[in-house]
């Protein structure tokens, strides 16, 4: 009887994907796109891919890096991250806390919001 085993996915601390990040990793957000229009990881590569798109759009994905999933909260990067294991993709982490832990961890973001107070322009609003 063949025993088939199942690798664990991996998740990575915000410093420890950053660091990846550095060296040549890719970042996809598996964010809906409604969520990536107000914020988003500051980093050179990431792709915007919604975890309900992920299993058309696997063929489409590189396997000679590593890849690092993530969301806001880091759920739906580690169902993602197993959905790509579990698919034959190797080398797939996911960013433990998701967007939420990367930000209060000081790494960079990116924001969208038009009229908000993030480009230090604020006149007087109460967001800040």
């Amino acid at each position: 009887m063949q025993q088939e085993i199942q690798q664990q996915v991996i998740s990575l601390e915000p410093k420890d994907a950053f660091r990846e990040l550095t060296e040549g990793a890719l970042l996809i957000d598996v964010r809906h796109p409604k969520e990536v229009e107000f914020v988003e990881f500051d980093v050179e590569k990431r792709l915007e891919i919604p975890l309900l798109d992920l299993v058309q759009k696997m063929k489409e994905l590189p396997t000679d890096c590593k890849l690092i999933m993530s969301d806001f909260y880091g759920v739906n990067g580690f169902k993602a991250a197993n959905m790509l294991q579990y698919n034959g993709f190797e080398n797939v982490y996911f960013i433990e806390g998701g967007l939420k832990a990367w930000g209060l961890d000081g790494f960079p973001l990116k924001y969208n919001v038009q009229d908000s107070c993030s480009d230090g322009s604020c006149s007087g609003c109460t967001c800040c």
